[in-house]
């Protein structure tokens, strides 16, 4: 599938349903009021333990925040791709998904800190080692960080999108995403690039409100069905070779 067919395919379909910027919006709304009370919680807490369990259970319901209404932003841009996305089915696929969905994110922050973990490590003692100044050794920092995402990280990227489209186990969706990854690794690497240049530029705007306002009603529902058309272009390209 050609990126330009992709791209404008997926803008079709959003201009359509535009009921997909929903669950961004919900998750936008609710981080807001969480993180509002979370500050005022801060506050009344006096010690070390205290502060540090707040912020373990902070996280954790933040995360499957996050998984809830992403399970259904994926489930309904399978909707608006296959026949027309529906309000009602947001908390069909956020109901059923979200608990496994979780377990995955949590997967991805652990290889993520993992790598972060590395690099740092990598960094110092190359660092000590070479007698580097500050700038070269962040500069060092960065590439080996950024390696080591496009190399391991990014085949990570459609297994929500296996879980829930092609109801999968945990284990099966983040294979076939490792799978679909290795066949078009230049492809979706070209996507990622584009959104993440996209997304630099849009964080140049000083109204962090109007950032997220423009993530939640345009980048992340547009990304969610440009992954989803090509998961679905690769399962069906598969079914006719198999077949």
């Amino acid at each position: 599938m050609k990126l330009s067919f992709l791209f404008s395919k997926s803008l079709i379909s959003l201009y359509k349903n535009p009921i997909l910027a929903a669950p961004p919006i919900l998750l936008l709304g609710f981080m807001f009021i969480f993180s509002k009370l979370s500050v005022q919680i801060n506050n009344q807490l006096n010690t070390e333990l205290e502060l540090t369990l707040w912020l373990v259970i902070f996280s954790i319901i933040s995360l499957l925040t996050i998984s809830f209404f992403l399970s259904a932003l994926i489930g309904m841009s399978y909707d608006a791709i296959k026949n027309k996305s529906k309000l009602s089915n947001l908390l069909l696929y956020s109901r059923k998904f979200f608990f496994k969905n979780f377990i995955i994110i949590l997967i991805i922050l652990i290889i993520y800190n993992s790598v972060q973990f590395i690099s740092t490590f990598i960094v110092f003692h190359i660092g000590k080692a070479l007698y580097l100044e500050l700038k070269f050794a962040q500069v060092l920092y960065f590439l080996i960080l950024f390696a080591g995402l496009l190399d391991i990280i990014i085949f990570m990227t459609f297994s929500s999108f296996y879980l829930i489209i092609k109801n999968a186990s945990i284990k099966e969706s983040i294979y076939d995403s490792i799978s679909l990854v290795r066949r078009n690794y230049v492809q979706i690497l070209s996507v990622l690039i584009i959104f993440f240049v996209f997304n630099s530029l849009i964080n140049l705007i000083e109204k962090k409100i109007i950032v997220d306002l423009i993530n939640s009603i345009f980048t992340l529902p547009y990304i969610s069905l440009i992954l989803t058309n090509f998961l679905l272009k690769f399962k069906l390209q598969n079914s006719i070779h198999h077949g």
